[in-house]
């Protein structure tokens, strides 16, 4: 029984995709070959457009001047008496702290132009990274 049922399934699938075959006319083999998603030549040569493309961008890249820039803050405290000093007080005199500490803040920013290059114009495409 159970290979009657197997059998009527793979018959029905083999039924099912024979029904999906249409006949083609030589005019629509030849509409459906020159459509951009049906013709390989055509989308290779689409991709060798965008690849040329940017090559060009990289290429201006490289006139272009380069920025950086950064930020950074450092805090740091110390306890005195970690490295054995200890202050004794006088009457009358300020006493010096046990905790020191300073805090510096860094702002910086540069830019870099390209005046002139030894190397030669190709060598930025040859690079494979």
């Amino acid at each position: 029984m159970k290979r009657k049922s197997y059998l009527a399934g793979i018959l029905l699938i083999v039924g099912l995709v024979r029904a999906q075959t249409m006949p083609l006319s030589m005019k629509q083999a030849v509409d459906l070959a020159l459509e951009p998603e049906g013709s390989t030549r055509l989308q290779l040569a689409l991709e060798a457009i965008e690849q040329a493309k940017s090559r060009s961008g990289q290429a201006r890249a490289a006139l272009l001047p380069q920025l950086d820039a950064g930020v950074s803050r450092d805090s740091r405290t110390v306890n005195l008496r970690t490295f054995g000093l200890e202050f004794s007080t006088r009457p009358g005199f300020e006493t010096i702290p046990t905790f020191v500490g300073r805090s510096a803040f860094l702002m910086r920013a540069s830019m870099v132009r390209k005046l002139f290059s030894t190397s030669p114009p190709s060598a930025a495409f040859n690079h494979r990274g």
